[in-house]
Order: C-alpha cells, then sequence, then structure tokens
C-alpha cells in the first residue's frame, strides 16, 4: 500500500527547514485536502450523472424483492427522500446533461437508449478518463505529501509530475474517444440513420493535451536536475 510519508528515495534531493519549510507545509496540507474535495466531486458527478434516475431507489429495492411494507417505509423516510431529491436526475435533466457531455446536438440525445443497462455502460466508459484524472489527482497528492516534509525538488517528485504530464494528456485524448464509444453503445440499436459514429474533438481537448505535453517536457527537465543533485549528494 503506498505510503505519503518520505522514504530514503524522497530524501534525495533539496529538503527546506524551518520557516520555509513550515509554510510550505501548510500550503501542501491545504492542497491535499483540496484534492480529497475534488476527488470526491468527480466522483459524485460521474455517479450522479449516470446511475440515479428518478425511481431508482425504488427500482433498485423491488429488484431486490423486498417486501412491500418494508419499501413503503423506507420510501418515506428522510433518508429516502434526500437521496431521491439529490443524487436523481429527471429525464429532461439527464438529456440536457447529455447535450454537454457528449457533445451531442438535442436532436442526437433523442436517439438515446437511456435505459438502466445503457447507463450502465456509459458509465463503466466514463470510468476510463475519469480514472486517468484520479491516479494524476493521486501523485499530485504524494508530491504535496513529500512537501509537507520539507522534501522539494527530489527525482521521485520529479517523476511523479511527468507521470501527472503523461495522464492529462492520455485524458485529453481518452475523453473524447469514450464520448465517441458511448454515443455509438446508447444508439446502436437504432436504424442506421440514427447511429452516431462521429469523433468530436473540442478546443479544451486540445488545450488538456497540450498542457500535457508542456508539463511532460517541464518535468522531463525537473527529473534531469534532480539527478544532477542526487549525484552531487552522493560525492559528498
Amino acid at each position: 500500500m503506498p505510503s505519503f510519508l518520505p522514504t530514503a528515495e524522497t530524501q534525495l534531493g533539496i529538503q527546506l527547514t524551518g520557516r520555509p519549510q513550515q509554510r510550505i507545509a501548510r500550503a501542501a496540507t491545504l492542497g491535499r485536502w483540496l484534492l480529497y474535495l475534488i476527488s470526491a466531486l468527480l466522483w459524485l458527478g460521474v455517479i450522479g450523472l449516470w446511475i440515479p434516475q428518478k425511481d431508482f431507489f425504488l427500482s433498485l429495492m423491488t429488484s431486490l424483492q423486498f417486501s412491500p411494507e418494508l419499501i413503503q417505509s423506507l420510501s418515506t423516510s428522510p433518508i429516502y427522500l434526500a437521496l431521491e431529491s439529490t443524487f436523481t436526475l429527471s429525464q429532461e435533466d439527464f438529456m440536457l446533461a447529455m447535450v454537454a457531455f457528449l457533445a451531442l446536438t438535442p436532436e442526437q440525445v433523442s436517439w438515446l437508449d437511456t435505459s438502466m443497462v445503457y447507463r450502465l455502460v456509459g458509465f463503466v466508459f466514463t470510468l476510463v478518463p475519469f480514472l486517468l484524472l484520479l491516479r494524476s489527482l493521486s501523485h499530485a497528492r504524494h508530491i504535496l505529501a513529500s512537501f509537507t516534509h520539507g522534501y522539494v525538488l527530489t527525482l521521485l517528485n520529479a517523476m511523479r509530475l511527468r507521470s501527472i504530464a503523461g495522464l492529462v494528456a492520455a485524458f485529453g485524448v481518452a475523453f473524447p474517444m469514450s464520448s465517441a464509444v458511448i454515443a455509438f453503445a446508447l444508439t446502436i440499436n437504432n436504424p442506421p440513420e440514427q447511429q452516431i459514429h462521429s469523433l468530436y474533438l473540442a478546443i479544451p481537448d486540445v488545450m488538456l493535451l497540450g498542457l500535457g505535453l508542456f508539463l511532460w517536457l517541464l518535468s522531463w527537465a525537473m527529473v534531469e536536475a534532480a539527478r544532477v543533485i542526487e549525484e552531487n549528494n552522493s560525492f559528498i
């Protein structure tokens, strides 16, 4: 299991001490909590987009063969009502979300099969770029954890930054591809004229790809600098 604590490998490089270390530790701690919040919001966003629908929890209890009395009792409880109002989308809201998420026209969205089985298919394919993003956030949390102990320019941190760069660039490619696959999967049973086969590459996708490549070049320079520092330390 990965640890946020510094190891012998992370201790190679520049270590801050005193007040500079304390300031960067406070900022890094705040940054780590912010990344935890972002990760939680991403999970809620993906789950809330695809899985729940009106009466989803009621249908789930019925499929699990809950007794009518238990269903009646649970469906009127405050917890159920909170879940139903917070994590469910009406059909109209879902269609509007698909216009933005899949970059489709309102007419094309009306072709989508929005039954629960196909929503699960959409959820699975959405996880592909989503997990790339989560992995990059995990690397960022490790870097910030190293900062809290004063280890800034280290070889391991530079290599993690390079991994983040690669994941950001991969996300810029994977997201439009997964959207195209989802659109095709949700229209696969339609007549040929109502099937969606297009791949839409938006400006934000191109910008993410460019940002990832720029970060990769920057991290490459940091890796080489950290290696020089490590070599110099080995002679001391």
